[in-house]
């Protein structure tokens, strides 16, 4: 008995000890290395800081004209709404410079209309005045002539001469005078009191009482809440000087302070969360507004003076706007509030080339390919969530050996899916594989061999037996998968003519739904098959297309 138990315990040690260096020396690393991977890409995604705090207008409320406070109607930390009364200034003073104003306008009015009576008086005078110079002026030519006969003598004729001159002059001072008032008139006798450059003055002294009356009366320019209240009724108050402060709450934002070495994947609009210190257990959607275009240090009182000698680096910090989304039944955010920011900016690593140029090789061990096309996949994932925003199924990312994937997304989002193929007679919708070894994977269509597995479009789509013709060691890149076959059609004939285009059937997806898959070119190497992959089209590449061998494709069709 105990010649025989040794060997048995012996070789269960044996077995358990295989098993342990199997996980140790084979499983771990895997699993280490597919973990390392995927932090490695998934790394420098999000940036944030602790040095961040919530702002908010805030806006020094001072009156516009000196007097004494005779009413206030708020208190600190009080909520007012836009054009509520604030305080209020004495205003008999202000009110008497309106009446005052007022009289200057009708004594302007009276002034003007008085200089138009002159103007008017003027131009009669000089009317006068212009008549006696021409009975003047024929006075003096009838002495004249009488002279010239001797009938007159030399001192009458003297006298109307000098008659004549002041008549002359009489009418020349009497024409400046007229000037003059219509110069005070504003060059036209006939315009209107209003247009008068008298009146204009004296009507703006009015209005600015009429203001300076107005603004006796104090109002909040905006919604918010009182702070730093300290204003009385019975204090003089100086025009300009800030009595109390009012914070907006119609607009609230978050200044992030960031190093600069974190701006190097930031950008205007990236979404951002926000955790308050008052709030721990809650969180806010925001995104970046702005980024400010220089550090802090630039505007500073004192600059610091870089060229000195006793020079020392210091990351710089830049500020960053965050606009944050309303959220109902949220807490108030309070000027000044501490905040951490974290700010997603999208940035995808990509996979290290050493894993690329590892999937090319033919001669990997196939776990190990199986790991570092999950890895790969994970990224592509990652990378079409960001760009088209629409969340996709991770077995859908995944490249030959770990998934049979759909076509992305079913390319729901370019073409409707529609025209569904109806099963065929000979399969039962509930028929599922016995073997459970053989089961495909969960995305994975399947297969009976009673399905009709050859479907021809045109003279560039070759029948399945084509493919079940071809070595095993070659390749062929995978396109895609879809239950539309019309889909998949219209999407092969849009493939390089100069490539043989394979469609073959699977079975039944786990919805019951025929899937069919796509291949398309035959290639000697996965290299070459991988460079052709840039000459399909942009559509078709959009949806990651990747490369499978010939055998792997023979073996999934006669597993199903």
């Amino acid at each position: 008995m105990t010649a025989t138990a040794r060997p048995a315990h012996s070789f269960g040690q044996r077995v358990r000890r295989f098993f342990l260096r199997l996980i140790l020396l084979v499983l771990f690393p895997l699993i280490a290395l597919l973990v390392a991977s995927h932090f490695y890409m998934k790394g420098g995604r999000y940036v944030s800081t602790e040095n961040a705090y919530v702002k908010s207008h805030i806006i020094a409320i001072s009156s516009d004209v000196d007097g004494r406070v005779v009413e206030v109607n708020v208190r600190d930390n009080q909520h007012v709404e836009a054009n509520a009364l604030l305080f209020r200034i004495d205003p008999e003073p202000y009110a008497l410079r309106v009446a005052e104003a007022q009289a200057e306008i009708e004594l302007a009015r009276s002034e003007i209309e008085s200089m138009r009576a002159d103007y008017r008086e003027s131009q009669d005078a000089i009317a006068v005045e212009a008549e006696n110079v021409r009975f003047m002026t024929t006075q003096l030519k009838r002495q004249q002539a009488l002279q010239n006969t001797g009938v007159t003598s030399v001192e009458t004729l003297d006298e109307a001469q000098h008659k004549q001159r002041i008549a002359e002059q009489r009418v020349a001072v009497l024409q400046q005078r007229a000037k003059q008032v219509l110069a005070n008139l504003g060059g036209n006798s006939s315009s209107a009191v209003t247009s008068h450059a008298s009146y204009v003055r004296a009507k703006s002294r009015l209005d600015q009482a009429a203001i300076d009356l107005a603004n006796t009366s104090v109002y909040a320019p905006s919604g918010g809440i009182i702070s730093n209240m300290h204003l009385q009724a019975g204090e003089y108050v100086k025009a300009g000087t800030p009595v109390f402060s009012l914070l907006e709450n119609n607009r609230i934002w978050v200044q992030a302070n960031l190093k600069e070495t974190q701006l190097t994947n930031l950008r205007a609009g990236q979404s951002a969360i926000l955790q308050v210190d008052a709030y721990p257990e809650m969180e806010w959607r925001a995104r970046v507004a702005s980024i400010a275009p220089a550090t802090g240090a630039e505007f500073a009182l004192l600059p610091p003076q870089n060229a000195t000698g006793n020079w020392v680096k210091v990351v710089q910090r830049i500020s960053v706007e965050l606009q944050v989304e309303h959220q109902s039944e949220a807490p108030t955010l309070r000027a000044g509030m501490t905040v951490t920011a974290k700010i997603d900016t999208n940035r995808r690593r990509q996979p290290p080339a050493i894993l690329r140029k590892l999937v090319e090789r033919d001669d990997i061990p196939r776990p190990l390919e199986k790991m570092l096309r999950l890895t790969l996949a994970m990224d592509n994932a990652q990378r079409e969530v960001s760009s088209t925003g629409i969340q996709t199924d991770l077995s859908a990312g995944l490249p030959a050996r770990t998934a049979s994937r759909p076509l992305a997304i079913e390319v729901a989002a370019i073409l409707p899916l529609n025209a569904n193929i109806p099963p065929s007679d000979n399969v039962q919708p509930g028929a599922k594989p016995s073997d459970k070894a053989n089961r495909p994977e969960r995305s994975r269509p399947q297969k009976t061999p009673d399905d009709d597995t050859s479907v021809e479009i045109d003279s560039t789509i070759k029948r399945e037996e084509w493919l079940s013709q071809q070595a095993e060691t070659k390749f062929t890149i995978q396109v895609g998968s879809s239950t539309d076959l019309a889909f998949l059609q219209r999407f092969a004939e849009q493939l390089p003519a100069d490539f043989p285009n394979v469609i073959y059937h699977y079975k039944y997806s786990e919805n019951q739904q025929p899937e069919y898959g796509l291949a398309s070119g035959l290639f000697d190497s996965r290299k070459r098959a991988n460079e052709a992959i840039g000459t399909l089209p942009e559509k078709h590449r959009r949806y990651d297309p990747w490369v499978r061998r010939i055998g792997e494709i023979q073996r999934t069709i006669v597993a199903n």
